[in-house]
C-alpha cells in the first residue's frame, strides 16, 4: 500500500508540472485504493507552484513535511532558429493571458504579427537594438497606423518607439505586410554602426537588458502581441522570458522554431530563447496602396463596381438614389450683377446629374434640383441664382453645398467670404483662389486684378495700369522715294545710269563695264619665229638662248658679269683707297682758343643763375654742414 501511494504521488507530481497551467486530468484510471490520492497531489502541486526554485530549470522540488522526494526537471533544449520559418504553430490548449493587473489589455493574435526577435545590444553599444515582426497568417495585413511601445521592467505605463505610417501621410494610403513577409525595426545606432543594413522603420535605443516589455499594438491601441523579459512584471503567459545578458557574441531572444514554424503557446518563456543574434534580416516587404473608399471596410484599390465614389470620397451604393459621382463645384460668383454657380463633371465618363440638388447657407430650408440631363467628361453647368429661390450672400461669407438626391447626402461644398465686385470664388486643382475673370461655362481663369479700362494695358511690373500710346502715323514719302524697313524713313530710290551704247565695231567687256574693239578681240598674235619664244609676262617675242651662242664679250678690268643679269658691272673692292697726297699737321689758332673762352663763359653765367634761385636751400645746406663738422671737432677733443 505505500509503495502505491509513493508511485501515485509521483505520477501526479509529474503530470502536475508536465500540464500547461489550468489543464485538468481525470484519475478515474487508478485503482480505488489510491482514490484519496487526488488531495495529496493537489496539494503536492500548490507546494511546487510556492517554490521559487521552480522558476529555473534544473530547480529542485521539495515538499512541506521533510519528504525526501527529490526531482530534477531539466528543460528540454530549445530548437535552433531557422532563416524562413512556416508560419506560427498554434498550441490552444493554453489561454492566452497577460499577467497584469490592468485586464483590460487584451491580445489580439488572430492577426497573425508577431515579434519574432528582440535585440537590447549590440556591437555599438547598449543602444544598438533591433525588433523582428513577422506576418505568420496567410492573408497580408493592413499595418497602417500601428506602433510598437515600450516600458521599463515595472513602470506604469507604454511609449512609442516607432509607428507604421505611409510616407505621404495620407489618409487613403495604406501601408500592407504581406503574409508570409518580415519587417525589421532597427535604432539609430545600430544602422549608424551597419552601413547598408536593410530595415522598415527606424527608432532611439532605451531598452534594458535585466528586463522590459515591448508590445504591438494596432491603430485602435489594441494589443496584437506583448513580450516580457528578465525583470518584468508583465508578460505573456506562465513566466516573462529571460534576461538578455550583454556577454560577446551580441545575444538576443528569438523565438522557437519547431519543425520548421514559429511556435506560438502564448507564454514569453516557452516562445522565446536567447541566442546568439542574427546576422540576416529580411526587409522590404512593406508596400503602400491607395484605398479609394475609406468609408468600406477593407482595402479597395479599385472603386467596385456596386458603388460610387462621391466628391467627398466616400463610396456608396448603385441603388435609387443618385450621388452624383465626380461632379464637383467650380465657381461661385456671388459679389456679380448675375449671381451663378458652376458644377464641373471632373471624371472621363458621361455622368447624368438628375435628381442631385444645390443648396446654400442663405436657403437651409431650400434646394435647387438639378436639370435632367447628362454632361459630357469636363463638361460645365451653370446654375444662375435668379432661376432659382436660392440666395447667395455678396461681400460677406457663404457657403455652397451640393446635395445628392436624397436631399440629405452632402457631396461638395464651399465656403467664401470677403469677395470683391465682379470676382467669382474659382477653383483652380486643390486650391481655391478669387478672380476678376468670370468664367461661366470655361475653363477657370486666375486673374489678380480687374481688368483696365478702354485705352489702358497692365503693366506685369508694376501690375499698373498704363495708358496705350496712340500709334504715330507717319508722313508719306515721295515718289521717288522709299520707306526702310530697318530705320523706317524716306530714301531716294537710286536709277541706274544709263551707259552709251559702244560704237560700232566695240563690245562692252563684262569686267570692267568698258567698250572694247571687236577685231582686238577676235585678231590673234603674230608667231614668233623659230628661234624665239613669247613672254607670258609681256607677251612679247624673245629669243631662245643656247649653248651655241656666240660666248659673250669680257667685261675689262674692274668689272664683273652679274650671274642673275648676265650683265657687266663694277667690282667693289675691300680695301681703302690710297690718298694721291701726304696728310698735313693740323695746327691750334687763336680762334681756336677763342671758342673754348667763349663756352667757359656761357657755363659759369648759367652756374651763377642757378645759385641765385637756389641761394636759400644752398644756405641751410652750408650750415648743415658747418654744424656737423663743429660737432666732430667737440666729440675729438
Amino acid at each position: 500500500m505505500g509503495r502505491t501511494i509513493v508511485y501515485s504521488l509521483i505520477l501526479s507530481l509529474i503530470l502536475s508540472l508536465a500540464a500547461p497551467a489550468g489543464a485538468v486530468f481525470a484519475m478515474t484510471d487508478l485503482p480505488d485504493e489510491t482514490e484519496g490520492l487526488v488531495e495529496i497531489a493537489d496539494a503536492v502541486e500548490g507546494v511546487a507552484a510556492v517554490s521559487g526554485d521552480l522558476a529555473e530549470p534544473g530547480g529542485e522540488i521539495s515538499t512541506e513535511g521533510g519528504s525526501d522526494l527529490d526531482l530534477q526537471i531539466d528543460s528540454p533544449a530549445p530548437a535552433e532558429p531557422v532563416s524562413q520559418p512556416e508560419p506560427i504553430i498554434d498550441m490552444p490548449p493554453e489561454t492566452p493571458v497577460i499577467n497584469e493587473s490592468d485586464s483590460t489589455n487584451q491580445v489580439a493574435a488572430a492577426n497573425g504579427v508577431v515579434i519574432t526577435e528582440l535585440q537590447t545590444r549590440g556591437v555599438a553599444g547598449a543602444t544598438s537594438e533591433l525588433v523582428e515582426l513577422f506576418n505568420a497568417s496567410d492573408n497580408e495585413v493592413d499595418v497602417t497606423g500601428w506602433c510598437i511601445q515600450r516600458a521599463s521592467a515595472t513602470g506604469l505605463g507604454f511609449s512609442n518607439v516607432t509607428c507604421f505610417n505611409p510616407g505621404d501621410g495620407l489618409a487613403a494610403t495604406r501601408l500592407i505586410m504581406p503574409a508570409g513577409s518580415y519587417a525589421v525595426l532597427a535604432s539609430d545606432s545600430l544602422i549608424l554602426a551597419n552601413p547598408g543594413f536593410n530595415y522598415d522603420l527606424r527608432f532611439s535605443g532605451g531598452m534594458a537588458d535585466t528586463g522590459g516589455r515591448i508590445r504591438l499594438v494596432d491603430a485602435r491601441g489594441g494589443v496584437v502581441d506583448l513580450l516580457g523579459w528578465g525583470g518584468a512584471s508583465e508578460y505573456l503567459g506562465s513566466r516573462a522570458a529571460p534576461a538578455i545578458t550583454s556577454s560577446q557574441p551580441v545575444r538576443s531572444l528569438h523565438r522557437v522554431v519547431n519543425a520548421g514554424q514559429y511556435q506560438n503557446a502564448r507564454d514569453n518563456y516557452r516562445d522565446f530563447i536567447l541566442d546568439i543574434a542574427g546576422n540576416s534580416y529580411q526587409a522590404g516587404a512593406l508596400y503602400e496602396v491607395t484605398d479609394l473608399c475609406l468609408n468600406v471596410a477593407g482595402i479597395q484599390s479599385v472603386i467596385p463596381e456596386e458603388l460610387w465614389q462621391i466628391a467627398s470620397g466616400e463610396c456608396v451604393d448603385k441603388i435609387s438614389i443618385n450621388f452624383c459621382p465626380s461632379l464637383m463645384i467650380n465657381e461661385v460668383a456671388a459679389n456679380t450683377t448675375r449671381q451663378y454657380i458652376e458644377l464641373v463633371n471632373s471624371s472621363t465618363v458621361d455622368l447624368d446629374v438628375s435628381g442631385c440638388r444645390l443648396m446654400t447657407n442663405r436657403s437651409s430650408s431650400l434646394s435647387a434640383e438639378l436639370p435632367d440631363l447628362v454632361i459630357e467628361p469636363g463638361g460645365f453647368l451653370v446654375i444662375y441664382i435668379d432661376d432659382t429661390e436660392l440666395k447667395l450672400t455678396k461681400s460677406t461669407s457663404g457657403t455652397v453645398y451640393l446635395l445628392a438626391s436624397d436631399t440629405v447626402t452632402e457631396l461638395d461644398q464651399v465656403f467664401y467670404e470677403d469677395l470683391s465686385t465682379d470676382t467669382s470664388w474659382s477653383r483652380f486643382g486643390a486650391e481655391w483662389k478669387q478672380t476678376y475673370s468670370l468664367t461661366p461655362l470655361a475653363q477657370n481663369q486666375h486673374a489678380q486684378y480687374p481688368p483696365c479700362g478702354d485705352g489702358y494695358w497692365r503693366n506685369e511690373l508694376t501690375s499698373r495700369c498704363n495708358k496705350i500710346a496712340p500709334p504715330t502715323v507717319l508722313a508719306a514719302c515721295r515718289d521717288d522715294q522709299y520707306r526702310s524697313e530697318e530705320t523706317g524713313r524716306c530714301r531716294n530710290v537710286t536709277t541706274s545710269r544709263q551707259l552709251t551704247p559702244c560704237r560700232e565695231g566695240q563690245y562692252r567687256s563684262e569686267e570692267t563695264n568698258r567698250c572694247r574693239s571687236i577685231a582686238s578681240a577676235v585678231s590673234t598674235l603674230k608667231p614668233c619665229a623659230d628661234d624665239q619664244f613669247r613672254n607670258p609676262l609681256t607677251n612679247r617675242c624673245k629669243k631662245i638662248a643656247s649653248s651655241d651662242d656666240v660666248a659673250l664679250a669680257d667685261c675689262g678690268e674692274g668689272r664683273e658679269r652679274n650671274p642673275q643679269t648676265n650683265r657687266c658691272r663694277n667690282i667693289l673692292s675691300s680695301a681703302m683707297p690710297t690718298a694721291p697726297f701726304a696728310p698735313e699737321k693740323v695746327a691750334y689758332t687763336a680762334e681756336g682758343l677763342w671758342g673754348w673762352w667763349a663756352f667757359g663763359g656761357v657755363s659759369l653765367l648759367a652756374l651763377g643763375y642757378a645759385g641765385w634761385q637756389w641761394r636759400f636751400e644752398l644756405g641751410r645746406a652750408a650750415n648743415g654742414a658747418l654744424r656737423f663738422f663743429a660737432s666732430r671737432g667737440k666729440g675729438g677733443m
